[in-house]
């Protein structure tokens, strides 16, 4: 019963995960570089998930994956950051950034996609791909209280136009002044309250140290 993950890239995986009975609505794919038509047919019969990772698929396979082709076949597609390893960073907003680039570059057309598109991905079809989206995702009674407040005065957010656009195209981790996480408060004023992030940074300091000293490097 519990929900599976797999990163799939490449030709020829999806295929093989149907011939082994392994797509299912419980399943997400992760990675959906060199998917074509037939895959994406398989995708849909299955109602199988797809997760971007647009850092990651880039410097791991070379590619930037073709998202409305995605989109076109109805297919749940969410963003997420694969991880820190390879993507380089945690950084949401450049995810997004980048996503919305790349499309534009792929089809040739600065319309192809719009910011809100972009928007829901990193939320509501978040919670849509995980099977969550009755709890979290979006601002809706009875739901959890999951609230991200963006400063809209910092010099590279002002003056504000279209919201969408400003947190799509613009915003920056630095921008976040309040985090709030099913009514608890996790960052405020720009500060985290619910972490020590000196002994945080000193413990991830003392590992590698330590793991460098075993293997000798």
């Amino acid at each position: 019963g519990l929900p599976i993950t797999i990163h799939a890239g490449g030709k020829g995986r999806v295929a093989l995960l149907e011939k082994e009975g392994m797509l299912g609505p419980d399943v997400q794919l992760i990675n959906p570089t060199g998917f074509d038509e037939a895959d994406y047919a398989r995708i849909v019969r299955s109602k199988a998930h797809v997760c971007f990772s647009p850092f990651a698929e880039m410097r791991s396979s070379f590619i930037s994956t073709r998202l409305l082709d995605l989109l076109k076949h109805g297919i749940v597609v969410s963003l997420s950051i694969d991880t820190a390893a390879i993507s380089g960073n945690n950084d949401m907003f450049a995810n997004m950034h980048t996503l919305i680039d790349t499309q534009f570059v792929i089809y040739k057309d600065p319309m192809s996609i719009s910011a809100r598109q972009v928007l829901e991905l990193a939320t509501i079809n978040g919670a849509r791909d995980l099977g969550i989206a009755d709890r979290v995702g979006s601002l809706t009674p009875g739901k959890r209280a999951d609230l991200i407040l963006v400063r809209t005065t910092d010099l590279n957010m002002a003056p504000l136009g279209d919201p969408v656009q400003a947190i799509v195209r613009s915003a920056q981790p630095h921008n976040v002044d309040t985090v709030v996480v099913d009514g608890l408060i996790l960052k405020r004023s720009g500060q985290m309250t619910a972490l020590d992030v000196e002994k945080i940074v000193r413990e991830a300091s003392e590992s590698m140290a330590t793991l460098r000293a075993r293997a000798a490097v």
